[in-house]
């Protein structure tokens, strides 16, 4: 929801990050290279941000005349790919939570995933980190790309990563 936009963690729509990924590498790659030039450049990322450059990479390899030259590749640290299928509540709780997350997107609830930075935040004690439980914006987002979007894209072949020279995922259980 636009309304909501710019809260902290609040991300109702993955294209809109998307696109300012791709505004960003467009903006900033020219900045950083300054009199240097053609200096490569590559994308990385982790979780949210590493399926976020998977996608970036695949739509800047398939429009290269569009983005700054020399771009390399990505490396994706454990990419939010996939969800465990059994963790997503029934489709009818999850109807429910839609229609919620679509008149309250900031609204957070025990059902949405739990976020801890205590084990990632540097330094230890920033505030910069969101901690709780998500907004149900951001959690209808990443349910819907990692058991839909991601799937299906990858069926169908809209993201395939063929144009990527140089793909590094790195993963774990």
């Amino acid at each position: 929801s636009t309304s909501v936009s710019g809260k902290k963690m609040v991300c109702g729509k993955f294209e809109r990050h998307l696109d300012n990924m791709l505004q960003f590498v467009n903006e900033i790659v020219p900045a950083l290279r300054g009199e240097i030039g053609n200096t490569p450049y590559y994308l990385a990322g982790n979780s949210f941000g590493g399926l976020l450059c998977l996608y970036a990479s695949d739509y800047i390899s398939k429009n290269r005349e569009d983005f700054p030259s020399n771009f390399l590749g990505v490396a994706a640290i454990a990419p939010a790919v996939a969800v465990n299928e059994a963790q997503v509540p029934s489709d009818g709780a999850m109807m429910g939570l839609s229609f919620l997350s679509f008149i309250a997107p900031s609204m957070t609830l025990s059902v949405t995933p739990m976020e801890d930075p205590s084990s990632y935040s540097c330094p230890k004690q920033t505030k910069r980190n969101y901690k709780g439980n998500w907004p149900l914006s951001t959690a209808k987002m990443l349910v819907d790309l990692t058991t839909r979007q991601v799937k299906r894209d990858v069926e169908s072949r809209e993201m395939n990563l063929k144009g990527t020279e140089n793909c590094l995922i790195f993963g774990g259980i």
